[in-house]
């Protein structure tokens, strides 16, 4: 009897993270991308995926943050916004 291969669980996959530049320009992991293709692009490269990240720091300004939002609340898709620390490395400027 030849044992049966487990598939992958979703844990061990890479996790969908949207990062938002300054000048709100969207990436989904590694790759940009169009705000009103997020949903297409989320399937195509993460299946069902229920949870995205959102990464973004201080400066970045919020409209492309509410609109990717809004665009995967339409999805039933959650979004944790996640922060970047204001100082990265760069101690006492301004």
């Amino acid at each position: 009897d030849v044992p049966k291969v487990r598939p992958v669980k979703d844990s061990a996959q890479e996790l969908p993270v949207i990062s938002i530049q300054k000048d709100g320009t969207t990436y989904l992991n590694d790759k940009p991308v169009n705000i009103n293709d997020l949903k297409g692009a989320i399937a195509q490269r993460f299946g069902k995926a229920k949870l995205v990240y959102v990464r973004a720091d201080k400066q970045t300004i919020w409209d492309p943050i509410a609109q990717v939002m809004a665009e995967l609340g339409e999805a039933k898709i959650g979004v944790n916004v996640v922060t970047q620390p204001e100082d990265s490395g760069a101690k006492g400027r301004r």
